[in-house]
């Protein structure tokens, strides 16, 4: 799960994350990441209803995307400050397990963390 404190929560933020970061798309999620001179990283997942009518199913991807960011944050990002944030395409209503979710994801976020060194 991702701690509260680790959660990118101003609107200033996300859209400065949103129009300034860089960009990196997989077919279910859209992430953009802007280094941060913060001492850890914040990321915000977002799950509009675009992606389903539905607030029970919103929140059930918004729920993946929370587990995933948390992971992220103590495997990847661990020593590196970045503001993050996570947009579900309407596609992701195709994933049909986390796991399938993670490895969209994962090596998106590791070419992010190696260009980064």
């Amino acid at each position: 799960m991702l701690p509260a404190a680790r959660r990118l929560r101003s609107e200033k933020d996300i859209l400065a994350t949103i129009r300034q970061g860089r960009v990196l798309s997989t077919s279910w999620v859209r992430i953009h990441a802007k280094s941060s001179s913060a001492a850890y990283s914040r990321i915000a997942c977002i799950v509009g209803r675009k992606v389903d009518q539905s607030a029970v199913v919103r929140h059930h991807y918004q729920r993946w995307l929370r587990v995933l960011a948390g992971e992220a944050l103590g495997d990847i990002f661990k020593d590196q400050a970045y503001d993050m944030v996570w947009i579900a395409l309407p596609a992701i209503k195709n994933a049909t397990t986390l796991e399938a979710i993670r490895a969209k994801i994962w090596p998106q976020l590791k070419q992010l963390r190696h260009e980064s060194q």
